[in-house]
């Protein structure tokens, strides 16, 4: 059985994939023609890469898990939180607040 911990975890990481996969499906929907100057295409695309790099810290997080204490483990969840505030998708937040809760329960 898994502990609360780990399935936070684990919610958190579906969350990423899921926002990253949104984003790059709204980049791959986006109108054309495109202007130069598009300021919202701009916009996205920066949140898209930003979403695929928090994807990638996960999956490096995920695999340095097995070498770790626990204590240490929690430290760099921790530090990896803070990372997430510039997602502004609900689904993303709760499942941060989840792991924050674990993390702190």
């Amino acid at each position: 059985m898994k502990d609360r911990l780990s399935i936070a975890w684990l919610a958190l990481c579906r969350e990423l994939e899921r926002h990253s996969l949104d984003l790059l499906e709204e980049v791959r929907l986006y109108p054309t023609p495109l202007a130069r100057c598009d300021v919202q295409l701009t916009q996205l695309l920066e949140e898209r890469d930003e979403a695929f790099a928090r994807v990638r810290r996960a999956n490096e997080l995920q695999r340095e898990s097995s070498g770790l204490s626990r204590a240490a483990w929690r430290a760099r969840l921790l530090d990896f939180v803070p990372s997430l505030a510039t997602a502004h998708d609900p689904a993303l937040a709760h499942a941060c607040r989840q792991l924050v809760d674990a993390l702190e329960g």
